[in-house]
């Protein structure tokens, strides 16, 4: 079975509609994988370090609070349980800064961290370890010294770095989150005007094929009628290699068989109407002839009727000549006697 070819046109515009459908696809996938992307980048680079940041600060709260209570209660019990706490919080602080610097911070970013935590050191180094010493040596109102002179005005810096480092972080989150916004405006944009002009595309290549349909049956139809009112001696046009011209091929295949069928029919009727008018003469002349035989045995039978007459009425003198022969030999014998 053959198979219509698509016309060049039509196959163009199919193929340049699959290409901008590809392209709306690929714009779409790139699309969600740059939000995906700015995605992980803003909890890498926003959420992390500032879940860091505030573990390193509520840790240096809870110093401050340990070093507080033991000033409170300064039993060896409470010393000895602040003290550990305090060392402990500051192993972690310690892991926790390595982690913040191994983030993926801006120069600015790692410089306000850096800051950050030399403040923090120096509140260790200056202000917690001594005050924990001094209450190791039962030297309470020393420690209450440090805290006031020392772990206070020590504190303000971290603080302030700290705010300082949140702001900026949060910031360049929000230029982050600017910026994809614009990102997935522009890719609607694009996904949206790429998928207008495909529409528009599927809509001209519907128009198209419907128009090539519709011209195919409409002289499909036309050479039906023609040949249903019997002519058919129009010519076809066979050109071209699409639907319509495969369509029309058929149909002026159709059209030549006919012609050749109805020639033959005609041939046959030529032959059927000589050999019936052979037919009629020869009846004519064997009427003739019958005619003329039927006169012939009228004629014979007429005379056949005289001849009959004739011998009834020999046949009658014959019984007569018999009857005189008769007498005429009774008679002889009667004169022999």
């Amino acid at each position: 079975m053959n198979k219509f070819k698509i016309s060049t046109r039509i196959y163009a515009l199919l193929a340049a509609l699959c290409a901008l459908l590809l392209l709306v696809a690929g714009i779409a996938i790139q699309s969600l994988s740059s939000a995906s992307h700015d995605i992980k980048a803003m909890y890498g680079e926003a959420l992390v370090p500032l879940d860091h940041i505030s573990a390193i600060n509520t840790l240096i709260l809870h110093n401050r609070l340990a070093i507080n209570i033991a000033l409170v209660t300064p039993t060896p019990e409470v010393i000895s349980a602040s003290t550990r706490q305090v060392n402990d919080n500051i192993a972690t602080v310690v892991k926790l800064s390595d982690a913040l610097m191994a983030q993926n911070l801006n120069a600015e970013e790692k410089a306000l961290a850096a800051t950050f935590l030399a403040a923090r050191k120096q509140l260790v180094q200056d202000g917690f370890l001594p005050a924990l010493t001094a209450l190791k040596d039962d030297k309470v109102e020393e420690a209450k010294a440090i805290v006031v002179t020392k772990i206070r005005p020590l504190f303000g810096p971290v603080e302030d770095a700290v705010a300082a480092l949140k702001k900026k972080i949060v910031d360049r989150a929000q230029a982050d989150i600017v910026a994809a916004d614009v990102h997935v405006v522009r890719s609607r944009v694009w996904v949206s005007s790429s998928l207008v002009v495909a529409l528009i595309l599927a809509a001209v290549v519907g128009f198209l094929l419907v128009r090539s349909i519709q011209a195919a049956l409409a002289m499909a139809v036309a050479v039906t009628h023609d040949v249903s009112r019997g002519d058919i001696s129009k010519a076809i046009d066979v050109s071209g290699q699409t639907e319509v011209g495969q369509l029309m091929q058929g149909l002026a295949a159709m059209q030549a068989s006919l012609v050749r069928v109805v020639s033959t029919v005609r041939q046959g009727s030529e032959s059927v109407a000589i050999a019936s008018a052979e037919i009629a003469e020869g009846n004519h002349d064997l009427s003739a002839r019958t005619e003329a035989q039927a006169s012939a045995l009228e004629q014979t039978a007429a005379s056949m009727e005289e001849l009959g007459g004739t011998v009834r009425q020999n046949a009658d003198n014959a019984r007569k000549a018999n009857q005189l022969a008769m007498s005429a030999s009774t008679v002889a014998m009667q004169g022999g006697e």
